[in-house]
């Protein structure tokens, strides 16, 4: 992996370009929206538990899939929302 970028900092480790981010989130009927880059939905890099306009809810205790980002993998700034209160979220996941 190269990158010209400085490294990321997440919860003592690094992040660097991977295609998919994964949460598991513990709460019942939370919705959250998703962006890419500080801008537009996440269109095709939209993951199976969000649509193109980069919304999606949460309905029960799983792993929900965000984002797959479609070649070329470029170093990317995800964004998550969450619309209702109390939401719990216990791991992202990148890989």
């Amino acid at each position: 992996m190269s990158s010209t970028a400085a490294p990321i900092p997440f919860a003592g480790s690094t992040l660097g370009r991977y295609p998919y981010l994964c949460a598991f989130f513990s709460s019942p009927q939370d919705e959250y929206d998703a962006t890419i880059d500080g801008g537009p939905p996440p269109g095709a890099a939209h993951g199976a538990d969000v649509d193109e306009q980069g919304h999606g809810t949460a309905s029960e205790q799983r792993l929900y899939h965000l984002i797959r980002q479609p070649a070329p993998i470029a170093d990317r700034q995800f964004e998550i929302e969450f619309l209702d209160p109390g939401v719990e979220v216990f791991v992202f996941t990148f890989g």
